[in-house]
């Protein structure tokens, strides 16, 4: 992960997904039974350096520090009780980084409504 990715801010919680895509919502709503943080389509996250843009392509989770892709995933699944902790903290390993993009990606590329 690059260190532009990582903004240390003391905020509640928030996960900004593809609102359009059926995919992203399904997982939404999962997560939100199980975590406390707050799931949207949309949030004006500009002073945490987030580009709106990016809620196209990236899950983008900003709570303590600002995550996209994998390492958003693994942020939201570490808010959650076990087994759910134990997993975001493998996706989130740095040993996994280099899969985790792989995989994130492809499933990206594969959602039935991805804009490429």
């Amino acid at each position: 992960m690059n260190v532009e990715n990582r903004i240390t801010v003391d905020t509640p919680a928030t996960c900004v997904y593809d609102a359009n895509c059926t995919m992203c919502a399904k997982l939404a709503r999962w997560a939100q039974k199980r975590t406390d943080v707050q799931f949207t389509g949309y949030a004006d996250l500009t002073h945490r350096g987030v580009d709106p843009s990016e809620y196209e392509s990236y899950l983008v989770f900003a709570g303590e520090t600002v995550e996209r892709g994998h390492c958003a995933v693994a942020a939201v699944l570490k808010t959650m009780g076990l087994p759910w902790k134990l997993l975001g903290t493998v996706v989130g390993a740095r040993v996994f980084d280099s899969l985790g993009r792989k995989v994130y990606a492809e499933v990206a590329e594969r959602r039935s409504c991805s804009t490429s």
